[in-house]
């Protein structure tokens, strides 16, 4: 059967190239693998957006900084401490994953990568992308830094791709269709700010770190707005009060207690619950915002979370109250408390239909928007990071700034690179 979404992923490339073909005289190739086409078009949008309130923008340039900064330190500490867990042994996996497109319409997940949907990666990459540059530009402009040009690019990765994959999966005997299509629609697309260098250079050091912080700030202050309006408007507007459990453990005190799959609970403790949008997104919220994924009363796992081992919960459903002695299970070595239960949302009208989509779209985009920012903000040259530590350490000692940033910019790319390769290799 003919599958529509890889034609049309099939027929989007040719256009591509058609476009590419006959626009060819103006675009520039670099390093074989890099399509560039420069445009003055979009600096007059880029001045008028700058003029309109500089103020404005130098406010929120400066508080980009401290932002910048802060999730600078929370990269880098993360990847130090997985690769401690990497060296003891305790991951065996990649701490950090390259994200794909494939030409399919189902995702996909393998040891250091993630296959996505090519549009929906595709939408996502230009909601990234768009406030990024145009950060840059816009602070350049406002600091009254020239712009030598505005540009979009292509990457492509496919042949390069095409031969690790191959070499890879025959390596390991785990070279699959899917895969080989990844590598072959390697082709990603990018968007370029480029300030005048010599008059950057010049500028205060202020300046400068506007400047370099506006993308990633950009990309976290719109991560941040995605999230609050899907948290507490989307998630709110699907979900009923009330949990399904859909599985519970045999042996576990839930089932003891008469606990079954199906059971629609409506209390803890004779306290209304549901699940909370944290609960549904647990791991992005934990890892970019902290301390953001504190549900309060009302949420399923707030009234649950706060059981210990011994304790007595009292669920209640419509129709009858289960009261449920918490045990303990031991996992190495660590004793937990256990009710042994799975459980989901209720949806309202039973069908999440648009909005659920719309939420998992929108959970990807801010959850990617906060990805792309904390890894541009490495202090790795020529990342945006590594730019503005070798800002901050000119300001202290400018005879030796840059050898001390390339030094620090090392360590933290081998770090990188530990987090990625180590479990493949161990």
């Amino acid at each position: 059967m003919l599958d529509l979404y890889f034609v049309s992923v099939i027929a989007f490339f040719i256009i591509l190239g058609l476009v590419i073909f006959a626009d060819r005289k103006k675009i520039e190739i670099k390093s074989y693998v890099i399509f560039m086409r420069r445009t003055k078009r979009f600096r007059i949008l880029i001045d008028e957006i700058a003029q309109f309130w500089p103020g404005f923008w130098k406010t929120i340039g400066t508080f980009g900084i401290i932002v910048c900064f802060l999730y600078m330190l929370l990269g880098t500490g993360f990847l130090i401490n997985s690769s401690y867990n990497i060296a003891a042994g305790l991951v065996d996996k990649p701490t950090i994953s390259l994200v794909l497109p494939t030409p399919f319409s189902q995702a996909s997940i393998g040891p250091g990568y993630m296959s996505f949907p090519f549009w929906s990666w595709f939408l996502i990459i230009l909601m990234i992308l768009i406030p990024h540059e145009l950060s840059h530009g816009i602070l350049s402009r406002t600091e009254k830094i020239k712009l030598k040009s505005v540009g979009l690019l292509l990457l492509v990765l496919s042949p390069i791709a095409l031969f690790i994959t191959g070499l890879y999966g025959l390596i390991a005997g785990a070279l699959t269709l899917e895969s080989l299509m990844v590598a072959l629609f390697l082709i990603l697309p990018g968007a370029f700010v480029e300030p005048d260098e010599k008059q950057l250079k010049k500028a205060k050091t202020i300046t400068r770190l506007r400047v370099f912080a506006g993308g990633s700030a950009a990309n976290i202050f719109v991560g941040l707005t995605v999230f609050m309006i899907t948290a507490f408007i989307l998630w709110p507007a699907m979900i009923s009060p009330g949990v399904d459990i859909f599985y519970v453990n045999q042996s576990s005190p839930a089932s003891n207690a008469g606990l079954t799959n199906g059971t629609i609970i409506t209390h803890i403790n004779n306290i209304p619950v549901s699940v909370s949008y944290c609960e549904y997104n647990n791991g992005g919220i934990n890892a970019f915002l902290p301390y953001m994924c504190k549900s309060g009363s009302g949420y399923f796992v707030e009234e649950i979370g706060q059981a210990k081992i011994g304790d007595n919960i009292q669920m209640r459903s419509d129709e009858k109250t289960y009261d449920i002695l918490v045990k303990a299970v031991e996992v190495d070595g660590i004793e937990y408390p256990f009710v042994g239960i799975l459980y989901k949302p209720i949806i309202k009208n039973g069908d999440p239909g648009f909005l659920f989509s719309l939420i998992s779209f929108m959970s990807l985009l801010w959850i990617f928007s906060f990805a792309v920012a904390i890894f541009n903000i490495l202090p790795i040259y020529p990342l945006d990071g590594g730019l503005m530590v070798e800002t901050i350490i000119e300001r202290f000692n400018k005879k030796s700034a840059k050898k001390i940033a390339r030094a620090i910019s090392l360590i933290v790319l081998l770090i990188l690179l530990y987090n990625f390769f180590g479990p493949l290799l161990m």
